[in-house]
This record gives structure tokens, C-alpha cells and sequence, in this order.
């Protein structure tokens, strides 16, 4: 995998603004050998970062818990009740006080245009 990374991510032989960019963590987490990849400067900052993020990146972020194929289930059907939340489900009460804020934001505006006309 590290020379595939290499292969897609190093810098050309005649290549300047290089830098080294270590991925020991990830390859080797004992840091037995080393893995450093020589790759131009800006990737360091777009790609190459997005896919192996710094070590004291890794060090501050969370990782998701590892959910059995039930509670899975389960979630995947709060996040898609939550995306696609049916609007059949909003009671009357709701819908009459959406009524009265947008006729009172209407009246309001109708109101303000009148008195700067005059």
C-alpha cells in the first residue's frame, strides 16, 4: 500500500518545493521501520492530508463505535427519518403557526413599503 501511495502521491525525481511527509503511524504503528514519502509541498496541505492526517490529528480525533447489524439498522433509519422527515407528520398546530408567521411577515413588510412611500 505504502507504494502505491508513493506512486500516486511522490514527488518526481526533478520536482522542487518538496517536503517529507511521515506516515510511520499508520504503515508501522510499532515504528519499526519508517515510512516517509518524499511529496510535493502542497499536497501537504489537500489530498494527501485529507487521506493520512498527521499523527496529532489522529491523536485528537473520535472514531465512530462499531455497531452490530441490528443497531445499524436502527440508526440508518433515524438518519434517514431525520433527511427525509415527511411533512404529513407536522400536526395542524404547526402548520397554522407557520400560517400566522408568514402572513405576519407579509403584513409587516406590505406596511413598511406604505409608510416609505409616504
Amino acid at each position: 500500500v505504502f507504494e502505491y501511495l508513493e506512486w500516486n502521491y511522490g514527488a518526481e525525481e526533478d520536482e522542487e518545493d518538496t517536503v517529507d511527509y511521515d506516515v510511520t503511524y499508520f504503515f508501522d504503528p510499532d515504528g519499526e521501520e519508517e515510512y516517509v514519502l518524499t511529496t510535493p509541498e502542497e499536497l501537504t496541505r489537500r489530498q494527501l492530508y485529507a487521506q493520512y492526517p498527521s499523527e496529532e490529528v489522529l491523536d485528537r480525533s473520535a472514531v465512530m463505535q462499531y455497531f452490530d447489524a441490528d443497531a445499524n439498522a436502527r440508526i440508518n433509519r433515524m438518519w434517514i427519518n431525520v433527511r427525509c422527515y415527511n411533512l404529513k407528520n407536522v400536526p395542524l398546530w404547526g402548520w397554522l403557526l407557520l400560517l400566522a408567521a408568514v402572513l405576519g411577515l407579509g403584513t409587516w413588510l406590505i406596511r413598511g413599503r406604505r409608510r416609505t412611500k409616504r
